[in-house]
């Protein structure tokens, strides 16, 4: 079973981990992420679940799905 806390009602959720993503492949910080750039393919891709894994996406969900449903 999935767990989110509680506090965050889905749409606000679904906000706040679509402007972390944003954030993490934004040009001003992916230049500076090596961790992020060591782990993509050929295609410049990275797993959802590598990128689930990460502290601050981890306080918001560990729902693949829901992360794989924002990224659309």
């Amino acid at each position: 079973e999935q767990s989110q806390p509680p506090e965050i009602p889905p749409e606000e959720r679904r906000q706040l981990i679509r402007k972390q993503l944003t954030y993490y492949f934004s040009e001003q910080n992916i230049v500076n992420d090596k961790y992020l750039m060591s782990n993509m393919d050929n295609e410049d891709y990275v797993s959802i679940s590598m990128i689930a894994n990460f502290k601050m996406l981890r306080r918001l969900t560990d729902d693949l799905q829901l992360i794989t449903d924002v990224l659309k």
